[in-house]
């Protein structure tokens, strides 16, 4: 079956398949959202693809997907919204994302309670987790970490209103672990406190900064 063949086919609203001659393979194909709000360009929604959930179906379900497959059926994606001149985001597992004109940024593996950023840096915040399914009840603190070090800065819940608060205080922010003998710097407190403010503006979340 020549490339010609190859087509992406809707199955649910969030998930569309591939079929070609390599086989069938279903992928997650959701709505791009930023800060609780859709992404557009253009006037049109923009189409978000994971690329780590490309996986086999059909008769060549169970099998690992190789390199190789993975990347020709992300060229039949990205021909698919050419053609139609619709605006996407591929995913990558390293959290890298890709849009329609080529172009990558760093962006985010996983989202929390373990944040992990595509260059090498992460955050730690459990408060609504598995393990804290209680909003009244949480750890006292978020961890952040990168090839630098680990640091810990405490957070506390406050209800106003309607809604549930993060509330930081940069003041506190110290190294733990190997560093936890050293005062933490003004341009290391900026990057990490930038970096927190990422992950909250990532998805959404209500927080506060409070700062010294």
């Amino acid at each position: 079956m020549p490339r010609g063949h190859e087509r992406i086919e809707f199955v649910d609203r969030e998930t569309n398949r591939y079929i070609g001659p390599v086989g069938q393979a279903d992928f997650l194909a959701t709505v791009a959202i930023r800060g609780g709000e859709i992404i557009r360009r253009g006037g049109r929604v923009v189409a978000a693809v994971d690329v780590s959930s490309i996986r086999w179906t059909g008769d060549r379900a169970g099998e690992a997907m190789s390199d190789l497959d993975r990347d020709r059926i992300l060229g039949a994606i990205r021909r698919q919204y050419g053609a139609e001149r619709a605006p996407y985001q591929l995913r990558h597992p390293s959290g890298v994302v890709e849009d329609e004109t080529g172009a990558r940024r760093p962006g985010f593996r996983s989202a929390l309670p373990h944040a992990e950023h595509s260059e090498g840096w992460s955050l730690t915040d459990a408060w609504m987790s598995p393990e804290y399914p209680d909003p009244d009840s949480y750890p006292p603190a978020i961890v952040y970490s990168d090839a630098a070090g680990a640091a810990e800065l405490p957070r506390r819940i406050e209800v106003r209103g309607d809604r549930r608060l993060r509330v930081l205080d940069s003041r506190r922010l110290e190294w733990i672990g190997a560093r936890s003998a050293e005062a933490m710097t003004e341009g290391d407190r900026d990057r990490i406190i930038a970096r927190v403010r990422s992950v909250y503006d990532e998805w959404g979340y209500h927080y506060e900064v409070e700062a010294g």
